[in-house]
C-alpha cells in the first residue's frame, strides 16, 4: 500500500524484512495490523531492545474483536513493546544507517529513532500494469472484479486470491478460489461457484489472537437477538499450565435457536480453537451440540464447551 508521505521509500516491506542478516536493534512499524504485531513480537522476543508500533486508529487490529485486542495490548506492553495509537506517521528521515519517524498524535508531534522502519498497514492488489482496460477485465482499488465462479468481467479471464475483489485476503482463501477458478476453467464451463464457509483468522501473536463469524457489532447491525458468552481465562487450567496471563473469549450465540454466530479468541490454542469453532458454525452445530460433546480432558478442545 502507498502510503504518500516524505522519505516512504526507507520503508522495508515484511519480505525485505525477512531477509535482513540480523536482527535490528530499534525497529518501528508502521501500522497495527497482522504484519506489524506479529513481527513486533517476534523482534521484541529475539532481543531488539526497542520495537515500537505506530497505528494511526484508536486500537490495533481494527477487524478483530476490541476486549481480545485489549488483552493482547496488554500482553504487548508486558514485552515492553511500545504500541503507539492515535499516532499517524508523517515522515521518515535517514541519517547515515539510521532513521527518524516523525508523527502526529492529539498531543502534537513526536518522533522515534530506530535501525529500521518496517512497512505494516497493509498490501493492495499489485494490478496496475497489467493494462486490464484493454482485456475488458474491470477492476477497482479493492481488486479485480469477478463473479461467484471467479471470471472476471471477460469472461475467459479468471482471477483469485489477494488480486480479486472477491473474499478476505488469507491464503487458505486464495487457494480455495484458486480450486474453483481451475476447475471452471478445465471444464470450460461454470461448473463450481464459491460458497464460502465461516473463514476463520488468526494473527499469531503470542498470545494469538482469533476470530470466526460475526462480531457483536455486526450482529447488532444485522438486528439479531443474541447473548454474549464473554470471559477472561487466565485462571483456567489451559492457561495457568503454560503461564498465559493473558486470554479469554467472546461468543455471541443466537438466543431462540442457540446458532453459533461468531467467536473470538485470545490465549494459547486460540489458532486450533478457532478451526473448531469454524467446523461447529458450519456443520450448524448450537451451543448444546458443543455442551453436549465430552471432548478429551486436558486439552484446548474441551475449553469450548465453557465458551458457549
Amino acid at each position: 500500500m502507498t502510503l504518500n508521505l516524505p522519505g516512504e521509500e526507507w520503508l522495508l516491506t515484511s519480505t525485505d524484512f525477512l531477509k535482513l542478516p540480523q536482527r535490528p536493534p530499534r525497529v518501528v512499524f508502521v501500522g497495527g495490523g497482522f504484519i506489524a504485531m506479529e513481527f513486533a513480537h517476534i523482534c521484541k522476543r529475539a532481543g531488539s531492545p526497542q520495537v515500537t508500533v505506530l497505528e494511526m486508529m484508536d486500537r490495533p487490529l481494527g477487524p478483530f474483536d476490541p476486549d481480545m485486542v485489549a488483552l493482547l495490548s496488554e500482553a504487548t506492553a508486558e514485552l515492553d513493546i511500545e504500541l503507539r495509537t492515535r499516532a499517524k506517521v508523517l515522515e521518515i528521515e535517514q541519517a547515515g544507517t539510521r532513521y527518524t519517524v516523525t508523527y502526529e498524535t492529539p498531543a502534537g508531534r513526536q518522533q522515534v529513532g530506530c535501525d529500521q522502519v518496517v512497512h505494516g498497514t497493509g498490501r493492495v492488489p499489485d494490478i496496475e500494469h497489467l493494462n486490464l482496460e484493454a482485456a475488458g477485465a474491470e477492476y477497482s482499488r479493492k481488486g479485480i472484479r469477478v463473479n461467484a465462479y471467479m471470471r472476471t468481467t471477460n469472461p475467459a479471464i479468471f482471477a483469485a486470491g489477494d488480486c480479486a475483489d472477491s473474499g478476505p485476503d488469507l491464503t487458505p482463501v486464495s487457494a480455495y478460489e484458486a480450486r474453483v477458478a481451475g476447475k471452471n476453467r478445465l471444464a470450460g464451463k461454470d461448473e463450481r461457484k464459491v460458497d464460502y464457509p465461516p473463514i476463520p483468522s488468526v494473527v499469531f501473536t503470542l498470545p494469538p489472537v482469533a476470530a470466526v463469524g460475526l462480531s457483536e457489532a455486526a450482529a447488532r447491525e444485522q438486528g439479531l437477538a443474541f447473548d454474549t458468552h464473554f470471559g477472561k481465562t487466565a485462571q483456567w487450567y489451559s492457561s495457568l499450565r503454560v503461564g498465559a496471563r493473558h486470554s479469554g473469549y467472546k461468543v455471541p450465540v443466537e438466543k431462540e435457536t442457540g446458532r453459533l454466530l461468531g467467536a473470538h479468541l485470545i490465549g494459547p490454542g486460540a489458532e486450533e480453537q478457532i478451526n473448531l469453532f469454524a467446523m461447529a458454525m458450519r456443520a450448524g452445530l448450537t451451543a448444546n451440540d458443543i455442551k453436549g460433546v465430552i471432548f478429551a480432558y486436558p486439552s484446548y478442545a474441551s475449553d469450548l464447551s465453557s465458551m458457549v
